[in-house]
């Protein structure tokens, strides 16, 4: 998702104009030396998300109940208050921001300007700058990386294993994106953020050839960078790893239609290759779910069973993972029809995988949710109340946490809790909600319109239900385009 910011408390003449900046009153009588760590570095501690509307308003600066400053976008902080962006040492500054963008687990891809005047009396000059998330420091980028990677970025939407899921990484914070597909070569880019000092970064691109048809071709990026990928060869789907020094192998004993043998043990008779999935572990390895028939035959169950799938310089082992699967009652008697690979909505909360249906059983009145630990090897299933027609035409409202998934429904709020699939709702709280993201991992901020005044809000609810009003919108026509979570609350 590339959004577009515009930061500034600099007046205008009308809420039209839309290219604004950011000045900060310098300081004066400093002493260079109260000048304390590292320079460029943003505080996101004072920080929760960043709201970026459609077009300039007047909004609260957060200094005083009466204060207000003509933008299009506002910060929030730890309490849900709107807050000003700080620059720790910085005597001066101005920011403009033209896009925000995701670019690997920890960082930011900033376009626009930042010039700053510290304390000492140094500047910093940067534009399409780099923004680490654990700490706040910004890094230079040539305009080249910048370039190539917005192109490559543009291939993000069809980059996901998961209908909401992230990107993905290896333990280098290295990124992989799905590039083109050219007859039997699917490309995978890999994007490498190499920090070159204290001040810089570049980006280093790799094109990694699958040899893969674009048939349901899916892929995981294991820890040390090994691709484990399917794509389907005359109808028959076959498994492989292209391993980080450039090899790839077949796991012959994953194609579609064949058994399963580990170690000399019998797991399944017919695989299901399309049936397959993973996700990576909490310890950083990687749980493959296999699905097969333990006997073939029309009428015979499909079972999911997971596997320890692991990879060392051109060699894999799987390792069975002793699970006992829940018995449900009717169609539920068996984990695979909770679990159909391309419309799963996946969830991680450090060791818990949690997982729900887009669509779920035809005759399915609520919706079906399941989780996987692989702490304990456990899987616990559960239903919520919402049918899976109500829940496939609110899904893209869906927020999440790490402790949390909340789905609005009309004027209705659903918290799902992911450590035992509870759910608790608060009904008719009097707010249809557009967009949500969560604040910290039990506060829900939301843009929505007040159906007891017909304005448009900014809000948050917790797990009390309350609601708290950031912000109320005069203008009828404002609208809130995104919802980005930057600090570290």
């Amino acid at each position: 998702m590339i959004l577009i910011l515009i930061i500034s408390n600099m007046s205008c003449s009308s809420d039209d104009d839309i290219f604004e900046e950011t000045k900060v009153p310098p300081t004066t009588n400093v002493d260079p030396v109260t000048i304390q760590g590292k320079k460029n570095q943003f505080d996101i501690k004072s920080i929760a998300n960043i709201v970026l509307l459609n077009k300039s308003v007047n909004l609260p600066t957060g200094k005083t109940i009466a204060s207000k400053s003509v933008g299009n976008f506002f910060l929030t902080d730890d309490k849900g208050n709107i807050t000003n962006l700080k620059i720790p040492n910085a005597k001066d500054y101005i920011l403009t921001v033209n896009s925000l963008m995701e670019c690997s687990k920890n960082l930011i891809l900033v376009s626009g300007i930042l010039n700053v005047e510290y304390l000492d009396g140094t500047t910093d000059a940067l534009s399409n700058f780099i923004l680490d998330k654990t700490d706040g420091a910004f890094y230079k980028l040539s305009d080249l990386a910048y370039t190539q990677f917005v192109n490559v970025y543009a291939k993000i939407n069809q980059s996901s294993r998961w209908i909401n899921g992230s990107l993905q990484f290896d333990d280098n914070n290295a990124v992989y994106l799905k590039g083109n597909n050219t007859g039997a070569v699917q490309e995978i880019y890999k994007a490498e953020f190499v920090k070159i000092s204290e001040e810089a970064m570049e980006v280093k691109f790799t094109t990694i050839n699958l040899i893969a048809q674009n048939n349901r071709f899916n892929y995981y990026v294991l820890g040390n960078g090994d691709i484990l990928y399917t794509y389907n060869f005359n109808q028959f789907g076959v498994w492989k790893i292209r391993f980080s020094a450039g090899q790839t192998i077949a796991l012959s004993d994953l194609n579609n239609s064949s058994p399963l043998d580990v170690d000399g043990v019998n797991y399944f008779e017919n695989i299901n290759s399309d049936g397959c999935f993973g996700v990576r572990a909490s310890d950083g390895g990687f749980v493959f779910f296999i699905s097969g028939q333990e006997i073939k035959g029309m009428l015979t169950p499909y079972f999911i069973k997971p596997f320890r799938l692991t990879t060392n310089n051109g060699s894999f082992t799987l390792q069975p993972i002793p699970l006992s699967i829940p018995y449900r009652e009717e169609h539920l008697n068996k984990l695979h029809e909770l679990a159909s690979a391309n419309e799963m909505f996946y969830f991680n909360s450090n060791n818990l995988h949690v997982f729900t249906s887009w669509g779920g059983h035809f005759d399915a009145q609520e919706t079906i949710w399941w989780s996987f630990d692989d702490l304990t090897n456990t899987v616990k299933t559960a239903f919520t109340k919402y049918s899976s027609a109500e829940f496939g035409a609110y899904y893209n409202l869906i927020g999440r946490s790490d402790d949390y998934a909340c789905i609005p429904i009309g004027q209705d709020v659903h918290f799902v809790n992911f450590e035992n699939l509870t759910e608790n709702v608060f009904k008719n709280i009097g707010f249809e909600i557009f967009k949500t993201e969560y604040r910290n991992n039990n506060v829900l901020q939301f843009y929505g319109i007040s159906y007891a005044s017909g304005k448009k809000v900014y809000g948050e609810i917790g797990q009390t239900g309350d609601v708290k009003i950031i912000n109320e919108f005069e203008d009828s026509t404002i609208e809130v385009k995104d919802i980005v979570k930057i600090g570290n609350f």
